[in-house]
């Protein structure tokens, strides 16, 4: 493909996924779903735009799942590492987040949908109430390098069903393979807009190095992390 198509094909997909952000299309979907096989750019996308949007403070959180680290292939340290991400993007956020894990010390050992609903929704709900500016994207990398299955669904069904029953309009960039038919199923459909794409050309160049080769972004909260979070609050 000559270079220009390439960078044609690389902004049309950025620009794609800006306009679902700013809600220019497909407004009543919760998540995009951006898709290809291995080595295609997906990862390089996901931190272009998490690059794009902190700039324009529209980033609210981000988690970058990897089959090879213990840390980040699972969903136990998602919502922890969320939690923490939305205390730097929103500072109002933390005394309510904190007041959370006062109440409820082992919140991080409780259900998936559990933790989502008290350290995410209802913090931003009462955020909005007050009047607080919030960003809305979460990119969420790599799925496919979650090891179960199981994980993989329940992490998606929470985000369709809870995110798209509630006030604050959060939106989800999810990475992953083809091969997750999770996003073809149930109550999924109709909330979830996909995006494919094969390789990333130019892309990958414009990224800043210090995005590609650093962990920014990137560093869950885990075992003795959520320990360390729970003391950051209080």
């Amino acid at each position: 493909m000559p270079q220009n198509d390439e960078t044609q094909a690389d902004a049309a997909v950025l620009e794609k996924i800006s306009d679902w952000v700013n809600f220019v299309i497909e407004l009543t979907a919760v998540i995009m779903w951006l898709y290809g096989p291995a080595g295609a750019g997906k990862s390089v996308i996901a931190r272009a735009m998490a690059e794009i949007l902190e700039s324009r403070n529209e980033l609210l959180a981000t988690f970058f799942f990897s089959r090879s680290d213990p840390s980040r292939n699972h969903i136990k340290s998602v919502i922890a590492t969320l939690a923490y991400n939305i205390t730097l993007s929103i500072p109002a956020s933390r005394p309510l987040i904190a007041a959370t894990i006062e109440r409820d010390p082992h919140i991080f050992h409780g259900s998936f949908e559990c933790q989502f609903k008290k350290l995410i929704l209802e913090p931003l709900q009462q955020l909005s109430k007050q009047g607080v500016a919030c960003p809305t994207v979460v990119i969420i990398d790599g799925l496919d390098e979650c090891l179960n299955h199981d994980e993989r669904a329940i992490l998606l069904r929470t985000i369709s069903i809870a995110a798209g029953q509630h006030s604050v309009r959060l939106r989800f960039l999810i990475t992953s393979r083809p091969e997750i038919t999770t996003f073809n199923a149930s109550p999924l459909n109709g909330v979830s807009l996909d995006i494919e794409t094969r390789s990333i050309h130019q892309l990958a160049k414009s990224v800043s190095p210090l995005v590609q080769n650093s962990g920014r972004f990137i560093h869950p909260v885990t075992g003795s992390g959520i320990t360390c979070l729970t003391l950051f609050f209080f």
